[in-house]
């Protein structure tokens, strides 16, 4: 350490007899000044043992707990000797010859070179994203940073899937081709979540594809349903379809029945409800009802199969050896306002076998108990009359997309609400419009917006967990044919 030279020149307007007062500071000698841009892994008791001031270095230096490297029989003076040269030259060779110093400090094998490795090739993108809360007082996505972007066409991507495993992610949409992206293993070295490079593009369809749905007994297979009034059935493994259904109809909407590769339903415009046998090629069981079928899914023990329609009803079927049965009807509509009649069901997405979320067109999202058909909770703030947008749902929030440009995420349950008599301040316990949002795309239509898989989640959170504390994932896909993926830091 040394002190500043006092700056001796006489100020303007003071007389010679005068002194200057004397500014006293702290600077480091010009050759301990660190200017290496990499952060360095270094054990807390190696630190203690540095007999030179670290006030400036200490914003390069990442600190391991003593309970991950403990103190070896290096030696010392080597190691600050290593360590100042490395502060004093930008290059990364002074840094290698510091960590192989380091590394003989600790007895753990490898762990300082597998942190100073992540740090050096699992940079995070740190472009922040504005986010704002609506009638919420504090918000839980406030540290979110854009991740990866890729363009994948010009047009829109209606549908958007991650297999049961977590391993790939489908999209489809209004340029006709369906699309696989491969999740990256996050056990080895890698900067993005998905590989920028479909590894499958299928282009058999000749219009819209407008659902998706992946095979929980084989991940491998997936279906597409498209306006060409065709379901094909794609085997990931193969460039080419396994088999092409002709529905003669419309598709909208398409489903796997749970823990079966070889029975699948389909619904289109003219009503029909098809429950399909793969290995025959064959219809085994239809129902119809007298309106456009929009979207379907199934109960995640196949028992019930929900099936949404134009005018914001959702009929219940059971499903056995003999084939669909009908079960009973919901209706899910405003009782008064300008939607009271009813509009289409764009989202079906069960949380349990008895919870579902219901998204309809008239920007409105409701979680209904299938056991009494009662409305556990509405939600509202986002925009959605036209397009096919599904809601979903993770461990503690609902998100979705929006047509004006927003991805709006609630709590499960409105912490909103006040506790003393909420009706006689205009709040309902069971109406939730306090939420988040943020515009991933610049205002232009989101489409669809999810969260990762916890699988995915938690691989992630893992490799990560020597940098920062990665909270939760948001995928968003957009009406010009964008992804991009963000995570929420701690």
């Amino acid at each position: 350490r040394q002190m500043c030279i006092r700056d001796s020149t006489k100020p303007e307007g003071v007389s010679s007899k005068a002194k200057t007062p004397e500014i006293q500071t702290k600077s480091f000698p010009k050759e301990l000044k660190p200017r290496a841009k990499l952060p360095l892994f270094i054990p807390k008791n190696v630190i203690e043992k540095l007999s030179f001031p670290l006030d400036e270095t200490t914003k390069t230096i990442k600190v391991l707990d003593e309970d991950n490297c403990s103190q070896g029989s290096g030696d010392w003076s080597s190691f600050e000797c290593s360590f100042k040269k490395s502060a004093s030259l930008p290059n990364e060779q002074s840094h290698g010859e510091l960590e192989s110093s380091a590394k003989s400090c600790c007895v753990k094998k490898n762990s300082v070179d597998k942190q100073y490795k992540k740090a050096k090739t699992l940079e995070l993108n740190t472009q922040k994203i504005d986010t704002k809360k609506e009638k919420k007082r504090t918000s839980e996505f406030d540290n979110l940073c854009l991740q990866q972007e890729m363009k994948v066409s010009g047009k829109s991507i209606w549908s958007s899937h991650f297999s049961p495993d977590g391993n790939f992610f489908a999209t489809g949409g209004a340029d006709h081709i369906v699309r696989v992206w491969e999740v990256n293993d996050f056990s080895e070295e890698c900067r993005t979540l998905f590989n920028p490079t479909p590894v499958r593009e299928y282009a058999e369809h000749t219009a819209d594809v407008l659902d998706l749905s992946w095979s929980t007994k084989n991940p491998s297979l997936l279906l597409s349903a498209g306006l060409d009034k065709k379901v094909t059935l794609w085997d990931i493994s193969s460039s080419k379809p396994v088999h092409t259904f002709e529905v003669g109809s419309e598709v909208t909407a398409v489903a796997f029945v749970p823990d079966s590769e070889n029975y699948f339903v389909s619904g289109s415009f003219d009503g029909i409800t098809r429950l399909w046998d793969i290995s025959k090629a064959a219809i085994i069981s239809t129902a119809k009802i007298s309106d456009n079928i929009t979207s379907m899914r199934f109960s995640p023990d196949g028992e019930k199969l929900l099936v949404g329609s134009f005018k914001g009803k959702c009929f219940i079927y059971s499903l056995d050896n003999s084939g669909l049965h009908y079960t009973s009807v919901m209706t899910c509509k405003n009782r008064y306002g300008r939607y009271s009649g009813g509009r289409k069901v764009v989202g079906i997405h069960f949380i349990s076998n008895s919870e579902v979320l219901i998204t309809t067109a008239d920007s409105r999202l409701r979680l209904m108990n299938l056991d009494d058909f009662s409305q556990r909770y509405k939600y509202k703030g986002h925009v959605n009359t036209q397009v096919q947008m599904a809601a979903t749902m993770g461990e503690e929030h609902v998100i979705c997309g929006s047509e004006d440009g927003k991805v709006c995420v609630w709590n499960k349950t409105s912490k909103y609400i006040p506790s003393i008599n909420p009706k006689l301040l205009g709040r309902s316990a069971t109406h939730n419009d306090s939420f988040e949002y943020f515009q991933p795309f610049g205002g232009v239509m989101v489409t669809n917006a999810l969260f990762v898989p916890s699988k995915v989640l938690e691989s992630v959170a893992e490799m990560y967990s020597a940098l920062v504390n990665v909270q939760q994932i948001v995928v968003a896909t957009s009406f010009n044919g964008q992804i991009k993926v963000f995570y929420q830091l701690k």
